[in-house]
C-alpha cells in the first residue's frame, strides 16, 4: 500500500487525534421495571438513620433555590441576555441554530456540560419546572425568583414553540454530540457544526413530552399573559395529535435513547386535560394507562420514564373525580415510592443517600425525593414521603459533609464539568491546559449547579473529568429545584420547623 503524502499524514494524525479525545460518554441506560416486592403501606416502617450529621437549623434552602434558578440561566442557548446576573454568559453561536429549511431555532438550553439541545430531557426538566411553580409557588415569591422561573419556562417554550412550525414538523435536537462531545470550549466559541433533526417517522416519546412542557407553560402563565397562554396551549394541542400521528421512539440510540413513548403521551394527554378540562383528554390517559400497562412499577423517576409522575398526576386529578380512580393510580405511586424509604427495596449509603445507580445518584434521589415532596403536598403518606424528601435534601446540601451543590453550602464543588464555566474569561482563548486540565477550581462560579455525586458508599472526588460524579445537566437540577421548593413550601406553611 503506497504511503501517503507528509501533508496528508498529518491532516489525518490531527483528526484521528481530535476524534480521539472524547470528553464524555452516555451512561447506561437504567433498567425500566422495578421487579422487586412491593413494601408494605405502613407509615410504621419509616425512621430515619444512618450516619448522618444532622444541623438543628437546617439549611438555607431559600438560598439553594435561587442559586438553582441561576444555574437554569447560566443553561441558556443562543442570544443570552447580556444584562443577566451570570455576567460570564453572552450571546453565543447557537443565535443562529436553524431548521433544514432555515427556520429559526435559537432559544432553549444545553442539555449539560456540553452545547447540545437534546428536547426529550430538555421538555421533561421544563414539565418539572412548570409543576413545581404550579405547587409551590409560594416558595418561589419568598425566594423572589416567581418572575424569574417564568422567564425561563418561557425561554424554554419558545424555543419548543419554533421546533414545531407547522403541524407535521416537529425538531427533536440541535447539534451533533458526535461533534461536540470532541471539543472542549465555551459556548461563545462553539466551532462544530451545529445540524437540526427534524421527526421522520416515530417520535410520540419527544412530541409528547414536549405537549405536556407546553402544557404546564399555558397553566402557568394563564394567570400572568393570557395571550402567551393561549399560545402555548395551542401548540400543545398540535404536539399531541403529532405524537398520536407518529407512534413509537424517537431516532436516537445512544443518547438518551429512549424506552417508551405511551407514558409520554399519557403524561401530555393529563397535563392538556388539567389545563383545559376537556373530558377527552383525560379519558386518553386514562385509556392509555390501562391499555398500555402504565401501572408497573418503574426502576427510577427520570427523563426517560414518566409513568410515576403520571400516577401522582392522575391520582389528584381524579381526587374530586372518581375516588376508585384516584385511590387505584395513587396506589400503584405508594408501590414505587415506599421501595424508595428507609426499610424499602433501594439501597442506601451509609450516610443516608437512597442510591438507585452510581452514575449521577443524586439525580435519581432528588427526583424521587421531588415525587416524595409533591406527595406529601396532596397529603399521601405526608409524614413518612416529606421526611423521606428532607433527608435526601440535606444529604444534597451537606449533611453527608460537605455540599453536592456548586457556590451552596459548605465545602461545595468547585470543578463541575461544565466547559463554558471551566474556561476562561472570554477575552482568553480556552484551551485543555487552562479549562479542562486546569489544577484549579472553574474560573466562573457554576453556582446552583448539583453535581452527579457520590457512588453507593459515599465516596466521592472533585475531579472535573469524572463526569459519571461531576458532570452536571438541567434534568439533574430539574428533580432538586422541585424537591428544594416543595421543602421550603413546608417551612413556610409551617409544616416544616
Amino acid at each position: 500500500m503506497p504511503r501517503l503524502p507528509l501533508a496528508l499524514s498529518l491532516v489525518y494524525f490531527l483528526a484521528v487525534y481530535v476524534r480521539s479525545e472524547v470528553y464524555e460518554q452516555p451512561p447506561p441506560n437504567l433498567p425500566l421495571d422495578d421487579p422487586s416486592p412491593d413494601v408494605p403501606d405502613n407509615d410504621d416502617v419509616y425512621e430515619v438513620y444512618g450516619g448522618i450529621d444532622k444541623r438543628s437549623t437546617g439549611y438555607d434552602y431559600r438560598d439553594a433555590l435561587i442559586a438553582s434558578v441561576e444555574f437554569f440561566e447560566a443553561q441558556r442557548s443562543g442570544p443570552v441576555p447580556e444584562d443577566g446576573r451570570v455576567q460570564w454568559r453572552k450571546p453565543d453561536i447557537a443565535q443562529y441554530d436553524k431548521g433544514v429549511n432555515g427556520e429559526d431555532l435559537s432559544g432553549g438550553m444545553y442539555d449539560a456540560g456540553d452545547h447540545i439541545k437534546f428536547n426529550l430531557p430538555m421538555a421533561w426538566t421544563t414539565s418539572m419546572m412548570a409543576w413545581s411553580y404550579i405547587e409551590f409557588e409560594d416558595a418561589y415569591i419568598d425566594a423572589g425568583e416567581d418572575k424569574s422561573t417564568r422567564d425561563l419556562l418561557k425561554w424554554n417554550c419558545d424555543y419548543f414553540i419554533k421546533c414545531h412550525p407547522s403541524p407535521d414538523v416537529f425538531y427533536y435536537q440541535v447539534g451533533d454530540p458526535g461533534l461536540d462531545h470532541c471539543q472542549w470550549n465555551r459556548p461563545e466559541n462553539i466551532s462544530s457544526t451545529r445540524p437540526s433533526y427534524p421527526i421522520e417517522d416515530s417520535g410520540a416519546d419527544v412530541a409528547g413530552e414536549t405537549a405536556a412542557a407546553l402544557a404546564g407553560c399555558a397553566k402557568v402563565f394563564e394567570h400572568f399573559d393570557t395571550n402567551y397562554a393561549s399560545e402555548c396551549e395551542y401548540k400543545a394541542k398540535s404536539l399531541f395529535m403529532f405524537a398520536l400521528n407518529h407512534p413509537g421512539l424517537y431516532p436516537p440510540t445512544i443518547y438518551y435513547k429512549s424506552s417508551g413513548a405511551w407514558d409520554e403521551v399519557a403524561w401530555a394527554a393529563i397535563w392538556l386535560y388539567w389545563l383545559t378540562g376537556d373530558e377527552w383528554y383525560r379519558q386518553e390517559a386514562v385509556n392509555l394507562y390501562d391499555s398500555k400497562n402504565l401501572q408497573v412499577k418503574s426502576y427510577a423517576y427520570g427523563w426517560n420514564d414518566k409513568r410515576e409522575g403520571l400516577k401522582l398526576l392522575m391520582g389528584y386529578i381524579h381526587k374530586d373525580i372518581n375516588t376508585d380512580l384516584k385511590k387505584k393510580y395513587w396506589g400503584h405511586f405508594k408501590t414505587y415510592m415506599n421501595g424508595w424509604l428507609p426499610g424499602g427495596t433501594v439501597t442506601y449509603t451509609p450516610k443516608g443517600l437512597a442510591c438507585r445507580d452510581a452514575w449521577g445518584s443524586l439525580r435519581w434521589a432528588g427526583n424521587s425525593a421531588a415525587l416524595a415532596v409533591i406527595a406529601s403536598h396532596y397529603g399521601i403518606r405526608a409524614p413518612a414521603y416529606r421526611n423521606f424528601a428532607k433527608s435526601q435534601l440535606d444529604y444534597i446540601l451537606g449533611s453527608s459533609g460537605h455540599s453536592y451543590v456548586v457556590g451552596v453550602g459548605e465545602n461545595p464543588p468547585t470543578r463541575p464539568h461544565h466547559r463554558g464555566s471551566s474556561c476562561p474569561v472570554i477575552t482568553e482563548t480556552c484551551t485543555n491546559s487552562n479549562s479542562f486540565n486546569y489544577d484549579g477550581p472553574n474560573h466562573h462560579l457554576l453556582r446552583g449547579a448539583m453535581v452527579g455525586g457520590p457512588n453507593c458508599f459515599d465516596d466521592w472526588n472533585d475531579d472535573r473529568k469524572d463526569y459519571v460524579q461531576n458532570e452536571v445537566a438541567c434534568d439533574y437540577n430539574a428533580g432538586f429545584q422541585t424537591l428544594v421548593a416543595g421543602v421550603q413550601s413546608l417551612i413556610l406553611r409551617g409544616i416544616l420547623v
